[in-house]
Order: C-alpha cells, then structure tokens, then sequence
C-alpha cells in the first residue's frame, strides 16, 4: 500500500521480487521511485499527474522495475485507489512478469528470424547472380539479429600462395562506422591476423562466439577500438572447403548469443554458402563455355547444334561456309533448310537416328544450300549433345568442295 510516493504496508513477496525488506520499503526515508528504473518513471509520473487532475486512468499497467541490487526486471502492477485514514491511497499487486516478457520476446524474435530465412533463401535461390543479393541478405540478417554490423570475410590466396583474408561484404545498423574500407582487413596473411585463432576455429567448423570482454588480449583491443562488445562468427564452406566466414558485432552494449539463435543463424551461413557455392559454379560454368566458345570459333570446320529441328549454336567457320555474315543469322533457321532437298531422304533418317538413340554417325558427303542458293558440298558428321537438360545433335561441317573437285580430276585422269 502507497501513501503518495512512501509504502505503508509491503508483504513477503514483495520482498522476495524487490530483494528488499518491509522494514526498509516502510522506513521514511524510501521513496517509491527508487524501484523504478529510469526508462519507466516518466510513464508513472504521467499516471500520477493524471491521477492528481481528476483523469481516469488504465488500473493494470507495466513497468521496468529496479531491483535492490540494481537488477532490471518487468512487472505488471493492478492497483486500485481506495480511502486510508482520510485520503487516498494506491493499493497495489505488483508481479515479476520478467520471465514472461523474455519468452514473448524470444518468440517475437523466432518469429523474425524464421520471415528473415524464409526472405533470403527466396532471394539466394531465385537470383540469377546470387552474391548481387548478399547486400540484402546482410541487411536482413542484421535486422532480425539487432546487432549492429554483418560481414563476410573471404579466405583466399595471393599470386604466391599465401593465405590471406579479406572483408567482402558489410552491413552496418545507422550510427555504425562501416569497415569495409578498412585497408586493415582486406588482404590480410593469415600469419599477421590478430583473429587467427578464430580462423584456426572456424576452418574446423567451429562457432565464435561471446563476449569481447572476455577475449584474449591482441583480440579485444582491436574490437574495442570498434565498440564492439560481443561477436558471433560462424564459419562458410563451399563444398568441403573452407570459404571465410560471416560475422555479427552488437556495439555499445553486450548481448547473449542464445543457442536457439545461433541454431536460426547456422541455417542462414549454410544459406549463404550454398549461393556462393552455386555462383562459382556458375563463374566455372560461364568460363568453360567461354572457353569453348573460343575453341569452337577457332576452328577450321563448321560446328552447329541443333534441337527441335532449329539451329541452336553455330561458330564463325559453319556461318560463313553457308553464306552467312555471322553465327548469330542462322540462330533459329530449320536446320533441313540448309540441306539439299534431294538428300533430305537420306539425312532426315541419319537425324532421327542420332536424335532417337544418341548414336554418333559417321561422316556423308551431303550439298548443302547457301544464303545465296548456291551448292556446296560438305562432309558431315554427327554426335550426340545436351543443350538445356535436353537431347541435341552436334553437327561438325567440313567444306569437301575441293575434295570434289581433286576426285573429279582424278576420275578425269584415269580417263
């Protein structure tokens, strides 16, 4: 019971939530005030400037409460104003609903992580570059974790083989001084990194994790130039290698990593690697068929494939031989329009065959017809070729008109 801001009358519990005695809350000298934590007194001076105009006001509310050894809990007050020896007075049921609050907190961010993974795993799986999305990823990631910056450091080697390490993505919360311009984190040896006890950790799968305060030496004071107060590192492999990691700062204060959070934010590394993964598999891919795009260019003999009767792909050799300015112009033209019409009974046979069954054929002599409509003869073989996850026919085309024309002399001869 409170007359104005002085207890009149606390009983054990109270003691027990306040971890203070009923002598010292009733002495005169204790102000009610003093279980209010700061961020919570001006909500009960409102309530009590109400209260003195006359307003009605909520009769169950909450608050942050201070504890007698200055420990912050949450409390739901239900109270009632009822006459005491000629005045007014709070009489009050004060509950420790700290517990509760850290659960419905807990849910709320459960419930931010699983929308955060659900976002980035969309965003990684359907974008056609998957690291033009890591920004966002980071963002989200940042959002739902509350922390104040996200990073990912990559693990690669220098002309000469050294180890190094190198910060490739950031994310910083309003107020945070970015690092990704540090030139102190990119290129980094390995064996001149302060963090290389976390390297050594996390190439063996292992999470950093905790406080800065209580980090070895050479490591603290690096991050406490940063104001960083604890850090999450959770390490990224492609494949079975070890990729870099991807790491969490909460500057300004210190924060607990609990082991649900760090289950949700595991998931989201092993996101994120996999979109690494697949992107340098698409580099190697984009580069094998650069690769054989300059092979097949380079080539003296036409190539061409084709699917579903229409040509695909064709090189420089193949589009010149029939006429054609460049590979692009026979891009989509049926392919049996480039064959002789009275060979087509012999080559529509070889198509189906190699298509079919996957046979390779061997070389024909075959005309074909140029843009022009003039006839070349050819020799033609085939083979068979997967273009999309589908069948497909690899043609290769060798110009045989001067074979013709030394056959044609021979017979002449031999005449």
């Amino acid at each position: 019971m409170l007359r104005g801001r002085r207890f009149e009358f606390v009983n054990r519990r109270f003691e027990e939530i306040f971890g203070v005695s009923a002598g010292e809350a009733t002495s005169p000298d204790f102000d009610f005030m003093q279980l209010v934590a700061p961020k919570s007194r001006p909500l009960v001076e409102q309530r009590v400037e109400k209260l003195r105009r006359g307003e009605t006001i909520p009769l169950r509310y909450e608050f942050t409460a201070l504890t007698g050894d200055g420990r912050e809990i949450e409390v739901e007050a239900s109270v009632s104003y009822i006459p005491y020896r000629g005045e007014i007075v709070t009489q009050g049921i004060l509950r420790d609903i700290t517990e509760r609050k850290r659960a419905e907190q807990r849910l709320r961010q459960r419930e931010r992580y699983l929308a955060c993974l659900s976002q980035i795993a969309e965003d990684l799986l359907t974008a056609t570059d998957p690291f033009s999305v890591l920004p966002s990823v980071l963002t989200f990631l940042g959002v739902a974790a509350g922390v104040s910056r996200v990073y990912i450091f990559e693990s690669h080697r220098d002309a000469e083989g050294r180890p190094l390490v190198s910060q490739r993505y950031e994310w910083c919360a309003p107020g945070i001084e970015a690092q990704i311009d540090n030139p102190a984190l990119q290129n980094v040896p390995w064996s001149e990194l302060a963090f290389r006890r976390w390297l050594e950790e996390l190439k063996h799968g292992r999470i950093i994790a905790g406080q800065v305060a209580d980090l070895p030496e050479e490591e603290r004071v690096l991050l406490e130039k940063q104001n960083v107060r604890s850090v999450l590192a959770l390490p990224l492999f492609v494949g079975r290698a070890f990729y870099g990691y991807i790491g969490f700062d909460a500057c300004g204060r210190s924060r607990e990593w609990e082991d649900a959070e760090l289950d949700l934010l595991t998931t989201a590394a092993r996101d994120v690697s996999q979109a690494i993964e697949r992107r340098q598999t698409l580099l190697a891919l984009e580069e094998s068929e650069q690769r054989y795009r300059r092979l097949v260019d380079l080539l003296p003999d036409g190539i061409a494939v084709h699917q579903d009767g229409l040509i695909r792909m064709a090189n420089w050799a193949g589009a010149r031989m029939l006429g054609y300015d460049s590979p692009d112009q026979v891009i989509g033209v049926p392919v049996l329009s480039f064959v002789h019409p009275e060979d087509r009974p012999k080559v529509i046979p070889r198509i189906q065959a190699q298509l079919e069954q996957g046979l390779t054929v061997p070389p024909m002599d075959e005309r074909f017809l140029r843009r022009d409509g003039s006839v070349v003869d050819v020799e033609a073989a085939a083979g068979p070729f997967i273009l999309g996850g589908r069948p497909a026919a690899l043609v290769v085309i060798r110009d045989a008109t001067a074979r013709k024309r030394l056959e044609e002399q021979l017979r002449q001869a031999l005449k």
